[in-house]
């Protein structure tokens, strides 16, 4: 491979998008004046599979500069963080399930600072309680059991 980093990175999303279409081959697809749930993330997968095969073509003919050594401790931060998300979403509810998402994802950061991603975090999980809460009227608690909510 003459560019691995395009070439890995084709990997990646061809992986991640062929996760995705096997996870939606059940759903109803319907068509595009009745779209069923499958439909919009059938496109979303299928244009994130034509971007991979593209890098991946890139890779395997352009030259490109070698890969660089995984950085694992921001990478399981950040992935920890979505973790803990989906996993405190319930009890804890949106803002302060936000709030922990974006503080650990950003200990990833070199330039990490407890006052400035706090005022991040908190407005982060105020947009997100008026948008999704208010605005969308999904059914999520700002606050979950754990605090009265």
């Amino acid at each position: 491979m003459r560019g691995p980093r395009d070439g890995v990175a084709g990997l990646i999303l061809a992986a991640i998008s062929g996760s995705a279409l096997f996870m939606i081959k059940d759903y109803r697809l319907g068509r595009a004046a009745e779209m069923g749930p499958g439909y919009f993330p059938l496109i979303i997968a299928s244009l994130l599979f034509m971007v991979a095969l593209a890098l991946i073509g890139r890779g395997l003919l352009a030259s490109g500069p070698a890969l660089d050594r995984i950085h694992w401790r921001p990478l399981l931060l950040i992935a920890g963080a979505a973790l803990l998300f989906s996993f405190t979403l319930a009890p804890l509810g949106l803002v302060p399930a936000t709030v922990l998402l974006v503080m650990i994802s950003a200990l990833a950061s070199r330039q990490f600072s407890v006052t400035g991603h706090g005022l991040l975090a908190i407005g982060l999980a105020l947009f997100c309680h008026f948008l999704f809460v208010k605005i969308l009227s999904l059914p999520l608690a700002a606050f979950g059991p754990v605090f009265g909510g």
